[in-house]
């Protein structure tokens, strides 16, 4: 394999906040949240999860030629996006349930329109 040593503490570092993370999203759900905007809170951190174990293969199989190599490195780089993509998506609408759950209105246009920029963003790619 062919990895630095900046790699391998990026690879590390990765590692550790995908690991927290999964600590983070399992002692929250093991207190079964009722409110909406913890649920939402919840899913970002099993995004976040997701996000950073996809980086964490990124750095550890980048440049390495084998056929093994080249897909686990595509796999993760779609993770990585996806991810992305799907926290932003997440952060809308935790963002305006907050916002409901403390008595402000939120137009449904404004989440709706947030919403389908991303998507939009989607779209063109796949």
């Amino acid at each position: 394999m062919n990895i630095t040593s900046l790699e391998i503490a990026q690879a590390t570092m990765d590692m550790f906040f995908c690991l927290f993370c999964l600590i983070m999203f399992v002692s929250i759900k093991a207190n079964n949240p009722k409110q909406k905007s913890m649920r939402m809170f919840v899913r970002l951190f099993l995004i976040a999860t997701v996000l950073f174990f996809g980086e964490t293969l990124a750095y550890i199989f980048r440049g390495n030629l084998g056929p093994f190599n080249i897909l686990v490195t595509r796999i993760s780089n779609l993770m990585v996006f996806a991810m992305n993509i799907a926290m932003a998506n997440t952060y809308v609408r935790y963002v305006s349930s907050v916002f409901v759950e403390k008595g402000a209105e939120v137009s449904g246009n404004s989440v709706k329109f947030a919403v389908s920029v991303n998507s939009s963003l989607v779209n063109k790619f796949f």
